[in-house]
């Protein structure tokens, strides 16, 4: 039996930010359409639609904790959509773009992922919990094997 069908993308640009964990787009798909596809159990027919990676400016694995995926679907009546779900590694940015494919057809629409890099506050750590300098001792240089993260404030008081 001949395949045929096509859908859309609700947006070909998508962005997320590096530290903004599991993203989910409900109905990324939509308009699905096919005819020829095999009939599920529920009378529906089943719609895969796989993903192929274009180009990337880091490796996938770099970029994404979980990489992008679209759920397949039994198209009825009532549910020609799919959600795209990925999450972005943490403090990783850049780009992939991404070519989705209805199977068993010809239908394709291709989209772009962008993760934007977040501006982490600065951290570090005391490497001992309190640190005493007597007041006439001069210039005090701490240096980077005294601090492991900056989450400590630090006080100058008089005694």
């Amino acid at each position: 039996a001949l395949v045929t069908g096509s859908f859309d993308v609700t947006d070909s640009l998508l962005v997320a930010n590096e530290d903004d964990g599991s993203v989910l787009i409900t109905d990324f798909v939509l308009n699905v359409s096919a005819t020829g596809m095999p009939i599920s159990d529920s009378g529906g027919q089943v719609v895969v639609i796989d993903l192929e990676l274009l180009n990337a400016s880091a490796p996938l694995n770099d970029l994404f904790a979980v990489p992008p995926a679209i759920a397949s679907l039994i198209l009825t009546d009532d549910v020609q959509t799919a959600d795209l779900s990925f999450t972005p590694a943490h403090n990783m940015s850049g780009t992939a773009t991404f070519a989705a494919h209805l199977s068993r057809t010809n239908a394709v629409r291709t989209f772009v992922v962008t993760i934007l890099p977040v501006n982490d506050p600065p951290a570090f750590k005391l490497s001992k919990s309190k640190v005493v300098f007597r007041e006439d001792s001069g210039n005090i240089s701490l240096s980077g094997s005294h601090f492991s993260g900056l989450r400590r404030r630090i006080e100058m008081l008089p005694r």
